[in-house]
């Protein structure tokens, strides 16, 4: 099991841009690996709005450099995840909770990332990114090679956002 929080990211952004931005990310040129993103549910309320999607992303990359000889992880193709988000407009944060809903006997894979308002920009507009994520992989004496690998490829992700 792996637990990982990344440094505290930054967008040049003020909140309202991004959280307007967040509803309407996929599909886009620039995600070539989320194959389809379906809202199954949303609820709004005076403050909030939480929503429920299905999103079936491509297999980790990574993972498919691993021969196949030596793990089953390296069959996986699409993954499908549950994102739920929160917007609270009392508060100033999105919310956001993914996971994966398949392959649960292999490995899983919750991220959280919460964006709010930057309280160290006072000239310009800024948000906030906090993410976390917790990998747990069930594949015998590899798994730690694989959650090391899952997480490598998560940092890299965050790097390039």
């Amino acid at each position: 099991m792996r637990l990982w929080s990344a440094p505290t990211g930054l967008f040049p952004y003020s909140f309202d841009e991004v959280v307007s931005v967040f509803w309407d990310r996929y599909p886009n040129s620039f995600a070539k690996h989320i194959v389809s993103e379906d809202v199954l549910e949303r609820t709004v309320t005076e403050n909030t709005i939480v929503t429920k999607k299905l999103i079936v992303k491509q297999g980790s990359s990574i993972l498919k450099r691993v021969p196949r000889w030596l793990s089953r992880m390296t069959e996986i193709r699409t993954v499908p995840v549950i994102e739920e988000s929160i917007y609270d407009r009392r508060t100033r944060t999105l919310t956001t909770y993914t996971r994966n809903v398949s392959h649960n006997e292999l490995f899983a894979m919750h991220e959280r990332c919460v964006y709010r308002p930057s309280l160290d920009s006072l000239s310009v507009p800024m948000t906030d990114l906090m993410r976390s994520v917790y990998i747990a992989i069930n594949c015998g004496r590899m798994s730690g090679v694989y959650e090391k690998l899952m997480l490598l490829g998560f940092k890299k992700s965050v790097s390039t956002v």
